[in-house]
């Protein structure tokens, strides 16, 4: 049985997600501080949850580059989306402490006129907690 102090259904993948996401912000810092002098602030974890949903999408050789370039290589994709949910879930729990408060707002946006895929909304909402919003993104 898991222990009530345990943040992820599987340790490891759980440490190669926060390994993944920690190689890809240095990175991301990295390639930023070269072209942005001075102080930067960004969210790393919101921009990692935010491919990660794209990811879930790709497929082909547009999967296998999202997965070189976010550091996923070392997680199998459906072990990858649960670890994010566990960590996920571990934040929101945590952020019920009095020490801090961490509002995520993970939302989808898609044309109005594409059909998209219910797995994939699914997958969004049950991973990331992310629900799709129909927009429209013609020009008036």
């Amino acid at each position: 049985m898991a222990s009530t102090n345990q943040v992820f259904k599987d340790e490891k993948d759980g440490q190669n997600l926060v390994l993944a996401i920690s190689r890809f912000a240095l990175e991301l810092y990295k390639e930023q501080g070269k072209r942005n002098k001075g102080n930067l602030f960004m969210s790393p974890l919101s921009i990692s949850a935010v491919l990660s949903m794209a990811y879930l999408g790709a497929r082909g050789k547009t999967l296998e580059e999202m997965k070189k370039t976010l550091c996923f290589e070392g997680l199998e994709d459906a072990k990858l989306h649960q670890a994010f949910n566990d960590f996920i879930n571990h934040l929101k729990k945590c952020s019920k402490e009095p020490a801090f408060q961490l509002h995520m707002a993970n939302r989808l946006y898609g044309e109005e006129s594409f059909k998209i895929l219910e797995e994939f909304q699914n997958a969004c909402r049950n991973h990331y907690d992310a629900e799709l919003v129909p927009v429209s993104f013609r020009y008036v």
